[in-house]
């Protein structure tokens, strides 16, 4: 959402409905009612299955990049990626990559 629409929404306190909040960026999802506590749950259970490691440096990385300029944002993510690959999860993780096959063959 931009800075001028948030102003708005900010400064009157206007409401904004889920498809509209979905549209300009506020929230990744939405579902029904009855959907959400599975939904958020699937969605955990996805994330909890990554490498926590790749996922704390993932959250750091997007949340700087908000506050620091491209150039220092990019050594960041340099360091994290070298970070990364200097693990030994690393070669595991790939491995386990590789050896999925495509959906198309068999």
């Amino acid at each position: 959402m931009g800075k001028f629409a948030a102003m708005q929404l900010l400064l009157t306190g206007d409401g904004i409905r889920a498809e509209e909040a979905k549209a300009v960026g506020l929230v990744s999802q939405v579902v029904d009612d009855e959907a959400v506590l599975d939904t958020a749950l699937q969605l955990a259970s996805r994330i909890a299955a990554q490498s926590p490691l790749a996922v704390r440096l993932i959250k750091e990385m997007v949340l700087e990049s908000m506050n620091v300029p491209l150039e220092a944002g990019l050594r960041s993510e340099r360091k994290a990626f070298q970070l990364i690959f200097s693990t030994p999860e690393k070669t595991k993780r790939m491995q386990a990559f590789l050896n999925r096959k495509s959906p198309g063959k068999q």
